[in-house]
Parts: structure tokens; sequence; C-alpha cells
């Protein structure tokens, strides 16, 4: 089970199993070596015992850890 992270957090923060959202419908989940970027779509349908609302998976991609993205991300923030 995963636990949503703090809004000051970046996805170096997180934690094993900590996820935040990102953008629309974006969620990223740490995981071991790296993270899973999801991106989840609301969708409501109708059938004969009334309207069906939920969230469902469209994809997800499994982006490895890399000490260079971190730096990147440090100059992007110091730039800033």
């Amino acid at each position: 089970m995963s636990t949503e992270a703090p809004i000051n957090k970046t996805i170096f923060d997180l934690d094993l199993h900590e996820e935040c959202h990102i953008q629309n419908n974006w969620v990223v989940l740490r995981v071991p070596g790296g993270w899973l970027y999801t991106h989840w779509e609301y969708r409501q349908q109708e059938n004969n015992t009334g309207r069906i609302e939920q969230w469902t998976d469209k994809h997800s991609t499994f982006i490895p850890y890399s000490e260079q993205a971190k730096i990147d991300q440090m100059e992007h923030l110091l730039k800033t």
C-alpha cells in the first residue's frame, strides 16, 4: 500500500512505496531501483443499474534511478 507524499517533496525525496501526484492524472510511485509513472483516466459509464464511475490505469512506465537526473534537477532549481 502506498502513501501520499507531502506537497513539498520531489520524486528524489520519496520513500519506498510513497507516491506523489504530478500534472493531470499522473502518479509517481517510488519503487526499488526507480519510479513507476502511471497515467490514470476517469471514466463514467451508464449501465442498467445506473452510472459507474471509476479511475482506470491507462499505462505505466518504469523509470530507473539516475544520479545525473538528480543533478539536473538541482541545477534547474538553482536557476529559478
